[in-house]
């Protein structure tokens, strides 16, 4: 499986955002391949191996910044790349979508950054979806980085105590990954 090194990218903004102080600490906690990502603006839209592009880069995170909790650097990391996915004039939009909608939308999106893998919404009620990502990796820090980009747009897309469970893991050995969103 694959990533685009833009989402590497959004790492490294974020601890850059975060702790802008130790910065060169978490880059030296980088292979150089990872490190080439970040150098290189090139290399932001090729594709690159999920280890290189996000596991290592958020195992980093989890050490120097979260006790080694690597779905919470992994789900901090995600929401900060919807905090930055949605500036400017996308984030405009958001007003007047409801959160719905722009899952429903987003939910096409995920391929652009993650191949191959595909996204369907098995459930759709007014403040709640439940959304199936089929992808060939069984990584929980995945998992956990999709689930903080959907929590962080809901939010921005005007929804409320979002909560975005796991429902199903790949890497918890089930047969599908999906995730049960609710919002008020």
């Amino acid at each position: 499986m694959e990533v685009k090194g833009i989402v590497t990218k959004s790492i490294s903004d974020y601890v850059k955002a975060n702790y802008s102080q130790q910065y060169v600490e978490w880059e030296d906690l980088l292979t150089p391949e990872t490190v080439r990502i970040l150098d290189k603006r090139r290399f932001l839209h090729q594709w690159h191996s999920i280890d290189t592009g996000v596991d290592l880069p958020n195992k980093a995170l989890a050490q120097l910044f979260f006790d080694n909790d690597v779905n919470k650097a992994a789900f901090m990391s995600g929401r900060y790349s919807a905090e930055q996915s949605f500036n400017g004039v996308f984030r405009v939009l958001l007003v007047v979508i409801s959160p719905n909608m722009l899952i429903q939308r987003a939910s096409r999106l995920l391929g652009t950054f993650y191949k191959p893998s595909t996204t369907k919404i098995k459930k759709l009620a007014k403040k709640h979806i439940q959304m199936s990502v089929g992808m060939e990796v069984k990584s929980e820090i995945i998992e956990y980085r999709i689930a903080g980009w959907v929590q962080r747009a809901i939010e921005i897309a005007n929804g409320s105590n979002v909560s975005v469970e796991i429902y199903k893991s790949f890497a918890k050995g089930d047969e599908q990954l999906v995730y049960d969103i609710n919002w008020q």
